[in-house]
């Protein structure tokens, strides 16, 4: 059956520009976070695990409720799922801005991570539908994307000047106007859509990915605390036992929240688990290189959002060079030269941390993840070979997939990687005799917290102090930068071989 193909009106153009909008907030959400980070932590005085909390619930929820949140879309609509989508965002932001405690900002991120799952597959769902035109739904898609790697670019320095100018909160109070600008557009621009077949969702399914998701990643980040309780072993357990409990259900339904078939090609499970470490290689080390510029480096957070600027800019013409590195090479070589580029940068930025002089760091750093930014190739040939091997009726399935395992891997990247790195700064941080036992233990917790209390020393402690913050904090994203490395070049043999002789002719039908 043929899709009546009808070119688009100026509504869905409006209904795009209003969608384009909302993704750019949401994407510059993280990134803004990270300059954040110092201010948050001196002010809240989060502990270690409820500063990695801080960063990754709303990651980890995305990723575990987002085929959830797919399924019913097709029940309630995907108009209506974005729209009550959007409106928990902007509720969540405004309570995020004016948290009073670390577990109160805990919550708004949690509640901002479930509004993230329901936008998302909605605007791919509403964009198939507003552009039948395959020109002008490539171009429609195009803008989508951009929007999504400009927030990414932009936040950085977003960040920086509202932090700097105003007060921590005011990096998700900027949220509110994008959200109030889609829900007045949305109405009479956006069409709605739902299968046209009783879509049922099987609460027991939803428990489980949930739980499976979540409780792993809880055993990971408490390690942060500095020691594995048998309580943190047990929950992981329960994450894995469930998460085994969610496959085995999934064989059984008649509608299963996911579709295991999709795993019988070949090219379907190498891909998502090469983009689920690629993440987890990147957004590591993602996390821990703004709070280094300010407290290691002694930036502002202006200064620090200007730096991460250039590398993030830089991955936007990077996924244009995709087309040619395909010409060039194929799926299979242009990610692997993606890949071997971003390998280098992370070793180059390892050693930046080596060299003596912040100037001659802050140099050689930025080369480094500039280099590492270049990887935005390499996603973007991913996902076409993810997306193009699904039968055409399992596409939606797929970029649901797609969104698990790269949001799941960010996330994971975030507490395995920040906790290593976390656990390498208290294991070698200096207290002075100055500080009493207990703003010892804060300061190990939190750097952010340990600058702080740096100010009650006096000029000697003070300036020691600060030094060891600095080299301890160096010293944990150093590790977390060679790890990255490695995985970036395990990636590539993955790759090289998983994908041996069936790339070029999946892709190129």
């Amino acid at each position: 059956m043929s899709t009546r193909v009808v070119k688009a009106s100026w509504r869905q153009w409006c209904g795009l520009g209003a969608m384009s909008i909302a993704l750019f907030m949401m994407s510059t959400d993280l990134t803004m976070l990270f300059i954040a980070q110092p201010h948050i932590g001196a002010d809240l005085r989060p502990t270690a695990a409820q500063a990695l909390w801080i960063i990754h619930v709303g990651e980890f929820l995305a990723a575990s409720l987002v085929i959830t949140m797919g399924r019913l879309g097709d029940r309630i609509g995907r108009k209506r799922l974005l729209m009550i989508g959007i409106t928990g965002y902007g509720i969540a932001s405004m309570i995020a801005a004016f948290a009073p405690t670390s577990e109160a900002l805990i919550a708004a991120r949690a509640i901002l991570g479930v509004a993230t799952a329901t936008v998302t597959p909605s605007a791919m769902a509403l964009l198939r539908s507003m552009f039948t035109d395959p020109g002008e739904f490539s171009r429609a898609f195009a803008i989508l994307m951009t929007a999504f790697s400009a927030g990414m670019a932009f936040g950085p320095p977003m960040g920086g000047l509202l932090v700097e100018n105003f007060w921590w909160g005011a990096v998700f109070l900027v949220n509110v106007p994008a959200a109030l600008i889609l829900l007045a557009v949305a109405p009479w621009t956006l069409p709605e859509f739902r299968d046209d077949q009783r879509v049922r969702l099987d609460p027991l399914s939803i428990l489980l990915s949930v739980v499976a998701i979540m409780g792993v990643i809880y055993g990971i980040q408490q390690a942060a605390e500095g020691s594995i309780a048998l309580q943190h072993i047990l929950v992981t357990i329960l994450g894995l036992v469930c998460g085994y409990l969610f496959l085995r259900r999934q064989r059984r339904l008649d509608q299963p929240l996911l579709d295991l078939t999709l795993f019988d090609y070949r090219a379907v499970w190498v891909t998502l688990i090469a983009l689920f470490f690629v993440m987890i290689a990147f957004a590591g080390p993602e996390i821990l290189i703004a709070p280094f510029l300010q407290l290691g480096l002694d930036l502002t957070a202006l200064q620090a959002g200007m730096i991460l600027f250039i590398p993030a800019v830089i991955s936007i013409p990077a996924t244009l060079v995709a087309p040619a590195l395909k010409r060039r090479f194929g799926i299979r070589g242009g990610t692997a030269v993606s890949l071997a580029l971003a390998a280098a940068g992370f070793v180059t930025s390892a050693s930046a941390l080596l060299t003596g002089g912040n100037t001659t760091t802050l140099v050689v750093l930025t080369v480094g993840m500039s280099l590492v930014a270049l990887a935005s190739a390499a996603m973007t040939l991913l996902s076409e070979l993810l997306i193009t091997t699904a039968p055409i009726q399992r596409t939606g399935s797929m970029s649901a997939l797609q969104d698990v395992s790269s949001g799941l891997g960010a996330a994971s990247g975030v507490a395995l990687l920040g906790t290593i790195s976390a656990l390498v700064y208290r294991y070698t941080l200096t207290p002075p005799e100055g500080l009493s036992s207990a703003d010892a233990q804060v300061a190990a917790e939190n750097p952010g917290a340990a600058a702080s209390l740096a100010d009650q020393l006096n000029a000697a402690d003070r300036t020691s102090f600060l030094s060891s913050i600095a080299e301890s904090m160096s010293l944990g994203l150093q590790s977390a930068l060679l790890i990255a490395a490695a995985l970036t070049v395990a990636l590539i043999a993955l790759l090289l071989l998983g994908l041996r002789g069936y790339t070029e002719q999946s892709t190129d039908k």
